[in-house]
């Protein structure tokens, strides 16, 4: 696997000017499967090679387990390495590119959650601050890798977890049973899939964001996922926005002003988790 630390590409030098600090963008492999190579943008604070211990964030793209691009939070990425932190933006295969199920999806972020923490000392980062977040299906993955047992790459080293010590949901489809989201591509294998059927013990600390006006995911449903998770010790954090839809907090013209709100969340509950020093 170390052979994967080589860089596909590096240093592309992003002058970024939210704090003032330059940070870079590298790729990186991290998975061979098949004939498919799969890697991940990585986004890092300047300085980062003189520190051991800078806290992680792994994003997952959405689009249903079907579509989608690594790069879609690059804009929250940046934001995070100019507050200090390293940012990991994996690929992984979906049914568009690859013809592969959301089980496969799911095993792809597995892997890349123990490609971070199993190179932990390589990137320079504390294996024991690996935060996760994602949006819809990328929500999913991430809440996933928290809870979920099954959908392991059989060339994972299993002894290295794939559990975020944080997470940062937007929109997620946590609940893939037929009262939720996914089921026609899953069926009744959610009990084994589905977040909101697999908390067993205590969970990561969340922030969930959401839209009232969310077609995909309920507000009923993100208020049910919230009181399992604290039920479970953890601390969770449930924001509904209004006049708020599904992909809400993307950076476009149309949703500029839900971005920043959104991303101020972020940056608040990481620092109170002790992940961004302000």
């Amino acid at each position: 696997m170390k052979k994967l630390l080589i860089l596909a590409t590096l240093a592309i030098l992003t002058a970024g000017k939210l704090s003032g600090q330059k940070i870079t963008r590298d790729t990186i492999d991290y998975k061979i499967i098949g004939k498919d190579t799969l890697s991940m943008i990585v986004v890092k604070p300047a300085g980062w090679e003189n520190r051991t211990d800078i806290p992680a964030m792994v994003f997952f793209f959405g689009g249903g387990w079907n579509s989608g691009t690594y790069g879609q939070f690059f804009p929250q990425a940046k934001v995070l390495a100019q507050k200090g932190m390293v940012v990991f933006l994996p690929d992984y295969r979906v049914r568009n590119r690859q013809g592969t199920t959301p089980f496969e999806s799911l095993s792809d972020a597995k892997s890349a959650m123990r490609f971070v923490r199993g190179h932990s000392e390589m990137l320079h980062i504390d294996e024991s601050r690996i935060a996760a977040g994602g949006g819809s299906a990328g929500g999913h993955l991430a809440a996933a890798c928290a809870c979920i047992s099954k959908y392991d790459n059989y060339g994972d080293n299993l002894n290295i977890s794939p559990r975020p010590d944080l997470l940062v949901l937007f929109n997620p489809v946590i609940d893939n049973s037929p009262d939720g989201y996914g089921y026609d591509r899953v069926k009744d294998d959610y009990i084994y899939f589905s977040p909101m059927h697999n908390i067993t013990e205590k969970f990561p600390d969340t922030i969930i964001m959401s839209g009232d006006k969310d077609k995909i995911v309920s507000v009923h449903t993100l208020e049910s996922f919230r009181d399992k998770v604290s039920a479970s010790g953890a601390d969770c954090e449930l924001h509904i926005f209004k006049n708020a839809s599904h992909g809400f907090f993307n950076k476009t013209e149309k949703t500029e002003e839900f971005y920043n709100e959104t991303v101020e969340l972020m940056v608040n509950f990481m620092t109170r988790k002790n992940y961004i020093t302000k």
